[in-house]
């Protein structure tokens, strides 16, 4: 667990000091998220009305783009819709590698009023 101020902390926010791994070609990664043991309270941030967002970085994103290296990789679009802020279930999402590539994951607290309910 990492807490930081990405407006004060801003060289962690670009290093992403997060664990990550490596994905040969025609790999699958699966990502598990147990997102039925947050509190009812605690809101995934889809079409921005929520708490928390799921980040998936990678080698493959533009290091001259400073807008895709914050947001990271797009999500599928269930997760940009507000109606699924509610995401209380198991949730997994899953990743074949076209080419090789290193990978991380992290989930990004919009605010730490909801420290507590992870």
């Amino acid at each position: 667990f990492y807490g930081f101020d990405p407006f004060e902390d801003e060289d962690l926010v670009n290093k992403r000091p997060f664990h990550s791994f490596e994905l040969q070609p025609m790999d699958i990664a699966v990502l598990d998220f147990s997102f039925d043991r947050i509190s009812k309270t605690t809101l995934v941030n889809a079409g921005e009305a929520g708490h928390f967002n799921i980040h998936i970085h990678s080698t493959l994103l533009d290091p001259n783009d400073p807008v895709q290296l914050a947001r990271g990789h797009l999500l599928p679009p269930f997760f940009w819709r507000a109606i699924n802020t509610r995401l209380h279930v198991h949730t997994q999402l899953k990743i074949i590698a076209l080419e090789q590539f290193s990978m991380s994951v992290q989930l990004d607290l919009l605010h730490g009023g909801h420290v507590q309910n992870l």
